[in-house]
């Protein structure tokens, strides 16, 4: 059975080479319907409401990558206290 998130969504699966040399936050927002567009990502990262694993982003300029997965191939984004998800590197 799948490791569940708060709001009960499974986690996003993308493929390693995604994650292999970093992927713009800002598009990681997006492509896990955290955020309704890149603008909308840019502003939840302006006001620091976007986390990755646990810690605020301070800049729109960080990507997550292969080393931000944890020992069971997750991390976790979040943007407010009841929106997270995670994803799974497939």
């Amino acid at each position: 059975m799948p490791t569940l998130t708060a709001d009960n969504t499974a986690p996003l699966d993308l493929p390693r080479e995604a994650l292999l040399h970093g992927m713009d936050l800002v598009d990681l927002l997006v492509t896990a319907r955290l955020a309704d567009n890149r603008s909308d990502a840019r502003r939840l990262i302006r006001t620091a409401k976007a986390r990755l694993n646990g810690r605020v982003v301070a800049h729109e300029g960080v990507t997550a990558g292969l080393d931000d997965l944890d020992k069971n191939g997750l991390l976790r984004l979040a943007t407010g206290q009841n929106r997270e998800r995670l994803v799974r590197a497939a």
